[in-house]
């Protein structure tokens, strides 16, 4: 019997809690912590009142959420365009560090280029100069002149002597 009574007044507050829910479908309610004050209305009437108060109707709510859809479709399209931004960005950086290496790689074989092709006309110049002392058409009439020709004598001969070692061991 006491099971049975029970249940009724389970059910009693179930289809009033249900009736409650109809009337008011959703209702934003917070729990103090601490005791009522003397100020809250402390009847079932004035309690509902200010549920009802409290309460936003269906279309309200599907507004408030419409906003935050909004908003948060707002939000990730500005992080996915910044996401972007941000892989723009370092493939930028990736191909201005390639671009650089490339640049320095370029600079190193130029300058390798001008140094080989300075050394050559050194040596060039070099020759003819040697060519020409050695055959007489210009003769050395400085000192320093003087010592640069006798050097350029013993060179040539020890070239030659070298080059002809070579020939003799093949």
């Amino acid at each position: 019997m006491d099971q049975q009574n029970l249940f009724t007044n389970y059910s009693r507050k179930r289809s009033l809690s249900e009736a409650d829910s109809e009337i008011y479908p959703l209702t934003i309610t917070t729990k103090l912590l601490t005791k009522p004050t003397t100020n809250l209305p402390q009847t079932l009437k004035q309690r509902r009142l200010v549920n009802k108060t409290q309460t936003l109707t269906n279309s309200e709510t599907q507004q408030e959420i419409t906003k935050l859809e909004s908003k948060f479709d707002e939000i990730s399209e500005k992080h996915n365009q910044l996401a972007n931004r941000v892989q723009i960005l370092i493939s930028e950086k990736v191909q201005m560090k390639n671009e650089l290496i490339q640049l320095r790689k370029l600079v190193q074989r130029n300058e390798i280029k001008q140094r080989n092709q300075l050394t050559k006309e050194k040596k060039k110049t070099k020759n003819l100069l040697k060519f020409l002392i050695l055959n007489g058409h210009i003769l050395p009439s400085s000192q320093k002149g003087k010592k640069l020709f006798q050097n350029l004598i013993k060179n040539s001969q020890r070239q030659t002597i070298h080059r002809n070692d070579k020939k003799h061991q093949k």
